[in-house]
């Protein structure tokens, strides 16, 4: 079995490369990490999505009845490893667009698909992803933020954390707590759509360990969701929390960001001198 790609799929691999050289800063091959993201760089980010939005890259593998191109897997396989390898400043928001996209084409109804994937498509509509809670990280099934249902909306109360980008978004994708007595643990959530503008929200950015700023905590005291807003049925949104957290985990455009570092890695011993030698040569070292 031959393993290599074939000469269509590096032609692609070439055309991402040249689209990334004229896309970014001359000197962005040392920057783009989390703790510079500064006003300056989302501007940057923005253009960025935008220019990749105008080649049919946030969408080339949605239907075509959504404005997609129906292109092959194998070529979103290779953007993502591009942009991690070029550490482009747009990665995380180009994994929530795929996200929230395939939560929509996969369980949201015709009215929202036509609402929502649009912006996604034209780089314009920002989402982030309101999944983890003081109490619940890895365990979704601890979610307790509740949203209860009144009238014509949800009444939402509790909080989010490590909202990536939280500060930016225009809308947030989160599993609610709406039946905390169902008979499966399986079954007590649900997924909703939140518009960020909605009263009621308040969004704190907080600094990690290594100093990113893009990371914040997501507030909800009373805040109204349409009940139009419930993607899919109630009482499944962790089956659908389940299909996007297979999307985000798999994280096969992050496999070169390895190489890159062993790159730069061989590099460096190879320049750098210790006491007149390069440290390539150090016994230590090799």
């Amino acid at each position: 079995m031959d393993f290599r790609f074939t000469e269509e799929q590096e032609r692609f691999r070439h055309e991402v490369k040249d689209f990334l050289a004229k896309q970014l800063p001359s000197d962005w091959l040392h920057g783009g990490a989390p703790e510079e993201e500064t006003d300056e760089w989302w501007e940057l980010t923005q253009n960025f999505l935008r220019a990749m939005a105008e080649k049919g890259w946030t969408s080339f593998t949605w239907p075509k009845e959504y404005g997609g191109q129906e292109r092959p897997l194998w070529e979103d396989a290779i953007l993502g490893e591009e942009l991690a390898f070029w550490r482009a400043p747009a990665m995380d928001y180009w994994y929530r667009w795929k996200m929230i996209s395939a939560l929509l084409l996969n369980f949201g109804d015709e009215e929202q698909k036509r609402k929502h994937l649009p912006g996604i498509a034209r780089g314009e509509v920002y989402w982030c992803q309101g999944f983890s809670e003081p109490g619940a990280g890895s365990d979704l099934g601890a979610v307790q933020v509740r949203a209860v249902e009144k009238d014509d909306c949800y009444v939402v109360n509790g909080q989010k954390i490590w909202t990536t980008g939280a500060h930016r978004a225009h809308w947030c994708f989160a599993p609610l707590l709406t039946d905390p007595d169902a008979p499966k643990r399986s079954r007590m959530l649900s997924m909703f759509l939140i518009d960020m503008k909605t009263p009621g929200i308040t969004v704190n950015r907080l600094e990690s360990m290594e100093g990113a700023a893009h990371l914040c905590e997501v507030f909800f005291d009373d805040v109204r969701v349409p009940k139009e807003n419930l993607v899919g049925e109630r009482g499944r949104g962790w089956l659908a929390a389940m299909v996007l957290v297979n999307i985000e985990r798999s994280g096969t455009g992050f496999a070169s960001l390895p190489q890159r570092i062993l790159e730069e890695l061989v590099e460096f011993v190879k320049d750098t001198k210790r006491n007149g030698v390069p440290l390539a040569q150090d016994p230590l070292i090799r």
